[in-house]
């Protein structure tokens, strides 16, 4: 089943350098990394930025950041985004309205509560204009806090478990 929504989320590991200055990272150092739609090609970019750079030249039309630290060189290989990075990404995502940013941070809520990083704790049916929600606590989280809402995104089942299999390929380690 194809979709114009259906789209690849190609993440990669972190850059050399800052995509605005061309400060070479050092292993280490804080980045802010993020994904840009792309102009040149279908999908999703990443780029990387030292701290001052993102404060100061952050990129148009970005679709989801989060914050990263340059690895050791020779470090045993890790998941490209770690927990601390996903929880970035859902809330870099909060105010989407799009409906591929809706599928994505759907999916991630999806991933994360597999990975156990979240709790579901309901479901808000949708009427009307409204979507209807996915209902979810941080882990460990008071039970009486005020649940997160994820927003159903409007696509079929097999078109979000498509998603989240891309999404969970993202942040799974590279081979």
């Amino acid at each position: 089943m194809s979709s114009p929504l259906h789209v690849s989320y190609p993440i990669g590991r972190a850059a050399e350098k800052c995509a605005a200055t061309g400060h070479v990272f050092e292993p280490g150092e804080a980045h802010i990394a993020c994904l840009i739609e792309s102009t040149e090609q279908e999908g999703l970019e990443r780029r990387d930025y030292t701290l001052d750079a993102w404060a100061t030249s952050r990129p148009k039309d970005v679709f989801a950041f989060w914050r990263g630290t340059i690895p050791e060189p020779g470090a045993p290989k890790s998941t490209i985004v770690g927990d601390d990075e996903l929880f970035d990404l859902l809330d870099s995502l909060a105010d989407a309205d799009e409906p591929k940013r809706l599928a994505f941070r759907y999916a991630l809520a999806l991933l994360m509560v597999r990975k156990r990083l979240l709790r579901q704790v309901g479901l808000r049916e949708a009427k009307g204009e409204d979507p209807g929600a996915l209902l979810v606590r941080l882990k460990g989280s008071d039970p009486e806090s005020t649940p997160i809402e994820i927003l159903n995104p409007p696509l079929d089942a097999a078109i979000l478990a498509d998603v989240a299999t891309q999404l969970e390929a993202v942040v799974r380690s590279a081979s």
